[in-house]
């Protein structure tokens, strides 16, 4: 019995041992169906990917898929998904060798297959395009075309890639030509139309084909080809087909466009509609409309669009244009003295008197109150002397000539003077309302408050208004206004930041303003803020503080609190209130470095200005700083400090006084000619004796 059961488990034994050898030497022999199936290679390429972005694995990755590319159980789309990652990755870690070579070997492993081949030369297209080397994106893209003719939508794809770089190679015809085989082979992709579209317009406006231009621009702003590109991209498109139609002559076709495109509201910003505006405008100067015509639609782009101050000067300057065509001199010089108050650079200035000047002297006929107004510009109502009531005081003709009334203007700007907002932006704003309306001392009121509410990044901007715009015209002259620089740099206490010393600076801009200037405080200035608004900001403000002093508050939720609270002192206008400075330094000093310490230190900056239209205090902590005062030594990390004295520096910069114009070289007397002295006469001979 025992030897019986001995045998069967032995029987037994021996089944299963063969069993196992055999199914051991046929998986030797080829592996099981299912690691070579599809879903495997997939699974294996969709981690080679993964993979791929770890430079390390750079070797291995592309072992494995060239692996995969090299065997035949791979189909021929997983073989070129496999062959894109190794070529990706070798041209993201700039191994254009290697890349090059990939893409040889994967068409040698398929060989004849039309798909692979694609794959390759798309492949090299793209990354010679991406490393600048057009030439060679070129050169592939031509072999893409005339090996794969019959392929038209993926043939016109590489077409507008080839029209694009010749572009970029500055073969414009070449472009156009690409551009235009393009469009003729494209079917059913208004994605791909609309870029042929665009290259070719460029590439025909740099061929100087306008013709070719406007046919490009007419199908492209049609709806189909715009919802396909960029929204920002739609207005230049539409205006630039404005400007192609305007260039044929077609000024009345022009007018109608931008009047119906003017009237487009959606996605439509102010200063875009107020372009369009602006168009018509020019295009009726071009037609030679009447002057009222072009007077009245300049008015437009002023008074319709009180937002928005970009057109203004140039609107401003075709009214002057206007009036002086129709001979009208004296509207025209109250035109030209809103222009002259406008001027807010060199050149604005210089032409806004060239343009005064030559008013006079047409109205004149002669050039005398012409030379006054040139003369008062350069050396001021004191004359070269630089003292008052002596012979060389200049006079200013342009004080005689009364601002125009502009109703229109004053009803618009005053709706938007109470809603334009509470920031120094807005100040600004009803600053240059107040300029086109023709009141400076108004206007230069604002433009101070404007400053008082400067944040460290836009003071320097808002000075520079305040000086160039706002003092400039209630002087009514450029000369001598350094005074005025150093002042909006170094306060009153100049340069040494030391009252009572040699440097000091009085005020110019009280000067100018006397009892006019008034400066509130904790009240929103002259933001016109309610009871109600300056109360909800109040509570709000205080919220703030208290998250600001939590310790849990941190990183950027601290960082967009603190900002926050910088922006409700902006309306306000509070930064002299009492322990403002203490508080930011308490804060800098409480709190682990972290991303609101730039916040916090701008804010101390403020706090030191205490809202003064001067840097003098803020000069003074630039100096405490740099000297390790007690108090604010270690106060704010080095790195803080260094990023904020870079904007600091540029403030300065921006500040410096502009460079006094070469005086006008007199012309020197000519030497009269010499007479020549009288030749002496000789002395009369005396007769001779006759000889005996």
């Amino acid at each position: 019995m025992k030897n019986i059961l001995s045998d069967k488990i032995f029987l037994i034994l021996r089944h299963y041992l063969l069993a196992g050898l055999l199914f051991a030497m046929f998986s030797f022999i080829s592996p099981p169906a299912s690691a070579q199936s599809p879903e495997k290679i997939d699974q294996e390429i969709a981690k080679m990917a993964s993979e791929s972005r770890n430079n390390a694995k750079i070797n291995e990755v592309a072992t494995k898929l060239n692996a995969i590319i090299a065997g035949k159980a791979a189909s021929v789309k997983q073989k070129i998904n496999a062959f894109n990652i190794i070529f990706d990755m070798y041209a993201r870690n700039k191994r254009q060798p290697d890349a090059i070579a990939a893409a040889a070997k994967i068409c040698e492993s398929v060989p004849g297959s039309p798909e692979v081949r694609q794959a390759s030369l798309v492949a090299l297209i793209n990354m010679h395009a991406s490393a600048q080397q057009f030439d060679k994106a070129i050169e592939n893209a031509s072999l893409f075309i005339k090996e794969f003719p019959e392929l038209k939508n993926n043939s016109a794809e590489v077409r507008v890639k080839l029209a694009g770089y010749y572009t970029r190679k500055k073969n414009f015809s070449g472009s156009l030509d690409e551009a235009e085989k393009a469009m003729s082979q494209i079917e059913g992709n208004d994605k791909l139309y609309a870029e042929a579209l665009m290259i070719g317009m460029d590439a025909a406006a740099q061929s100087k084909k306008p013709e070719k231009e406007l046919e490009f621009l007419t199908k492209l702003r049609e709806d189909k080809y715009l919802k396909v590109r960029n929204q920002w991209e739609h207005y230049g498109i539409r205006m630039r087909y404005a400007n192609a139609i305007r260039r044929t002559g077609k000024l009345d076709e022009t007018i109608k466009y931008c009047s119906e495109m003017e009237k487009i509201i959606d996605n439509h910003p102010t200063d875009q509609r107020q372009n369009w505006c602006k168009m018509i405008a020019d295009c009726l100067v071009e037609k030679k409309a009447s002057s009222d015509e072009i007077i009245r639609q300049c008015e437009k782009v002023i008074a319709n669009y009180p937002e928005v101050s970009n057109n203004w000067y140039s609107s401003q300057q075709m009214i002057v244009d206007a009036f002086t065509r129709e001979k009208k001199f004296n509207e025209a010089l109250g035109a030209a003295k809103i222009m002259f108050d406008a001027s807010d650079d060199q050149w604005k200035r210089e032409h806004s008197c060239r343009v005064v000047a030559d008013l006079f002297k047409q109205l004149d006929g002669n050039d005398t109150r012409a030379m006054q107004f040139t003369d008062y510009q350069d050396q001021g109502p004191y004359g070269e002397d630089k003292q008052a009531g002596t012979q060389d005081d200049p006079k200013n003709p342009l004080a005689g000539i009364n601002y125009p009334s502009y109703p229109e203007r004053e009803k618009s700007f005053a709706k938007t003077t109470a809603t334009c907002g509470d920031n120094a932006a807005a100040s600004r704003h009803r600053g240059i309302m107040q300029i086109y309306t023709g009141h400076p001392r108004k206007a230069l009121q604002y433009y101070i408050d404007g400053a008082r509410r400067a944040s460290c990044d836009d003071f320097g901007q808002a000075a520079l208004d305040m000086i160039r715009i706002g003092a400039h015209s209630v002087r009514g002259y450029d000369a001598d206004m350094e005074d005025f620089y150093r002042f909006a740099s170094h306060g009153p206490n100049g340069l040494d930041c030391k009252a009572g010393t040699e440097d000091d600076i009085k005020d110019p801009f009280a000067v100018l303003l006397g009892a006019e200037l008034k400066l509130s405080s904790g009240n929103g200035g002259m933001a016109g803020l309610s009871d109600a608004d300056l109360k909800n900001l109040r509570e709000v403000l205080g919220f703030l503080n208290s998250l600001a002093s939590d310790q849990l508050t941190k990183g950027r939720d601290r960082r967009d609190v603190i900002v926050s609270i910088e922006r409700i002192h902006e309306a306000l206008l509070d930064w002299d209130g009492p322990e403002m400075r203490q508080w930011y330094m308490t804060k800098l000093s409480s709190f682990e470095k972290d991303d609101a310490e730039d916040a916090l230190f701008n804010g101390l900056q403020l706090a030191a200005r205490a809202g003064k239209y001067d840097l003098g205090a803020v000069q003074s902590l630039w100096k405490d700083l740099e000297a390790k005062s007690p108090g604010l030594e270690n106060l704010v990390d080095p790195k803080t400090v260094t990023r904020c004295n870079m904007q600091w520096q540029k403030t300065l910069k921006m500040l410096n006084p502009p460079p006094k114009p070469k005086p006008k070289a007199k012309p020197k007397p000519q030497p009269k000619p010499q007479e020549k002295p009288p030749e002496k006469q000789k002395p009369p001979e005396k007769p001779k004796e006759k000889k005996k």
